[in-house]
């Protein structure tokens, strides 16, 4: 009887390991899938930073202060020619607006990317422990 509430507790050990390490391995697997994500978010964000770089240096620079100059008294009574650049303007600013942005979510995607990161190292070496613990059994 003895003998049977001993194979009991080894079985019972056995399966809170093994579902320990279920676990171990889910959180390690969510971690490493969080950490692809948030790196392929940052990639997607630099590639767009790169595109609107590239924009704003499309855009013909004229600023607001010097299209006042040119158009007398300000901008109500500007040149029709002064339009189109008037707008060229607004989408400078349109873009570096969007640039300040995804600067601000690459920088928290980075920071995600880096505590995901800190996390796998500390599951890996769980995990190691768990299957050592097991081999010793």
């Amino acid at each position: 009887d003895q003998i049977s509430e001993m194979e009991n507790a080894e079985k019972e050990t056995v399966v809170s390991h093994q579902m320990a390490m279920s676990n171990l391995y889910s959180k390690l697997n969510e971690e490493t899938k969080r950490t692809a994500e948030a790196q392929n978010k940052l990639t997607t964000a630099e590639m767009r930073c790169v595109v609107l770089e590239a924009e704003l240096k499309n855009v013909p620079r004229i600023e607001h202060e010097e299209l006042s100059k040119i158009s007398g008294s300000g901008l109500p009574q500007r040149p029709k020619a002064l339009t189109p650049l008037v707008n060229d303007v607004d989408a400078v600013n349109k873009l570096k607006t969007e640039k300040d942005k995804l600067s601000k979510e690459k920088s928290r995607l980075i920071q995600e990317l880096i505590e995901a990161r800190k996390n796998i190292p500390e599951l890996e070496k769980l995990k190691r422990e768990k299957e050592e613990d097991g081999e010793e059994m």
